[in-house]
């Protein structure tokens, strides 16, 4: 289960500052995949990003996590994550607030996705 969140502008230094800083406040524990390793690093503020240009980051509170991919430069956050029974999924919760967001849409909503693909928007 995941979800595809598309912004109005691309996603650049300041705003990936602004996201990560609101999952900061929201999360209990916000990692990030360290760049060619297949570990993760816990950020404790938004300074503490690794930089790169496909950067991937796991989103925790209690049992309950998500992963998140985002490309620099790019309008889009994809997110993965287990369904959570009756509450809303944590990976669809993680993308709601977001500054300068303009949709989300189910990762299973092909026909809107290569839509926005064709349009250069993801």
């Amino acid at each position: 289960m995941g979800f595809v969140a598309v912004f109005d502008v691309p996603l650049c230094e300041d705003s990936i500052h602004e996201i990560v800083e609101i999952w900061l406040e929201s999360c209990e524990s916000v990692e990030q995949v360290l760049p060619n390793q297949i570990a993760t690093t816990r950020l404790e503020k938004s300074c503490d990003i690794m930089w790169g240009k496909h950067m991937q980051f796991r989103l925790m509170n209690g049992d309950q996590f998500a992963w998140a991919y985002l490309t620099a430069n790019s309008r889009s956050i994809e997110t993965t994550g287990m369904p959570n029974g009756e509450q809303p999924s944590l990976c669809l919760t993680v993308l709601t607030g977001l500054p300068h967001l303009s949709r989300v849409i189910e990762d299973t909503n092909n026909a809107l996705l290569d839509d926005l693909e064709q349009q250069g928007l993801l």
